[in-house]
């Protein structure tokens, strides 16, 4: 049964996350090798494992093998391919239930993370249950995105870190199988397609997990375009909010910022020099203030 999926767990539960617009930001190392198999794949060599395991032991043989079960070594996909591949099918197969424009900045750098999750998620929760709360109605965006931040803790760790492993003894597995066996327990990585399997990972969520009815696909996807247009505007308008801060601290920060100090003649004694210094410095730190205050006000 291609797509079918009853849980949350692992990548899932992120795919799920962000196609609904909720999750827009995680610590992720785009570079990193994501050492994902599908289940299906992974049952059919755990099957042919055992079988291997039993002719081994039938024919006297000591040592058993290690199988490493892993896609780095035949098919490797990235962190980064992992999200564009989703964030592309998401186009075609997006949820019904979309909040927002579906999109994700992924950052390596805890600091910067921290620092998007604070206007991506944070804020806009805290607008969100303020909103709520006017109205006399439960509030629970904050609580959500704290159970989420603690579920990407979790995975930061897997997905900012690289290990290397190899499989040849599942290779030799593979070979030692009649020709009938592998198309009955294919979990040959080699022949994975992951466009494929994408399309067929984010139809089965929308049907089996979130219970989306596929006739309503179309309505879905149009919601998807609208929604990109509020998100465009929002986007460019904090941008020009950012930028119209700038220009304000410029306009109201003057050239005496960029002034060397105070001017004296070749006479003028060390002690008079140092006087004249501290003066010119304090009169500076006035009017830094004074211009700060001045910003604040236009507030």
């Amino acid at each position: 049964l291609a797509g079918w999926i009853d849980n949350l767990y692992g990548p899932t539960g992120t795919v799920v996350g962000v196609g609904m617009g909720i999750i827009r930001t995680m610590q992720i190392n785009g570079n990193a090798k994501a050492d994902l198999v599908p289940c299906d794949m992974v049952v059919s060599a755990l099957i042919a494992s055992a079988w291997d395991v039993y002719e081994r032991k039938r024919s006297a043989e000591e040592d058993i093998p290690i199988y490493n079960y892993v896609s780095s070594w035949e098919n490797p996909i990235t962190w980064g391919e992992y999200i564009n591949k989703n964030l592309k099918m998401n186009w075609k197969i997006p949820f019904n239930k979309t909040a927002w424009m579906v999109f994700l900045i992924p950052s390596r750098i805890r600091f910067l993370y921290k620092l998007y999750a604070l206007f991506l998620h944070l804020l806009p929760a805290t607008m969100i249950d303020a909103v709520l709360f006017s109205m006399g109605k439960s509030t629970s965006m904050l609580k959500t995105y704290e159970k989420i931040h603690k579920f990407s803790d979790v995975l930061a760790y897997f997905s900012t870190r690289q290990w290397k492993f190899t499989n040849p003894n599942v290779q030799k597995l593979w070979q030692k199988l009649s020709p009938e066996d592998q198309s009955i327990f294919d979990f040959n990585n080699k022949d994975l397609q992951w466009d494929n399997y994408f399309n067929s990972s984010l139809m089965g969520i929308r049907t089996y997990l979130l219970k989306d009815d596929p006739k309503t696909l179309p309505n879905a996807i149009r919601r998807r375009i609208i929604l990109y247009w509020p998100h465009t505007f929002v986007k460019y308008a904090f941008f020009c909010l950012l930028m119209w801060l700038f220009w304000a601290a410029l306009r109201n920060i003057p050239s005496r910022l960029w002034d060397t100090g105070p001017t004296y003649s070749v006479r003028t004694s060390y002690s008079d020099r140092m006087k004249a210094s501290r003066t010119f410095a304090k009169n500076q730190m006035k009017n830094i203030f004074r211009d700060l205050v001045g910003i604040r006000e236009q507030f």
